[in-house]
């Protein structure tokens, strides 16, 4: 899961499956860790919403998931 500035393409977060226990952050955490700005351009970071969210597949074959 990455989170990106909707304005500049920023990455500001990458969740990576089994990184932590507690799982991917909430928006509303990442938010809060950047002061509600882009650390790069200063835009205002909003809510996601349903238009935001991408699905893509892993480039990596399954077997290599597994690793």
């Amino acid at each position: 899961m990455i989170y990106v500035c909707r304005n500049c393409g920023h990455v500001l977060f990458v969740f990576r499956r089994g990184q932590d226990s507690y799982g991917p952050r909430m928006p509303s955490e990442i938010r809060a860790q950047f002061a509600g700005r882009c650390p790069r351009c200063g835009h205002e970071l909003g809510v996601p919403g349903p238009e935001d969210i991408e699905i893509k597949p892993r480039r990596a074959p399954p077997e290599a998931w597994r690793k």
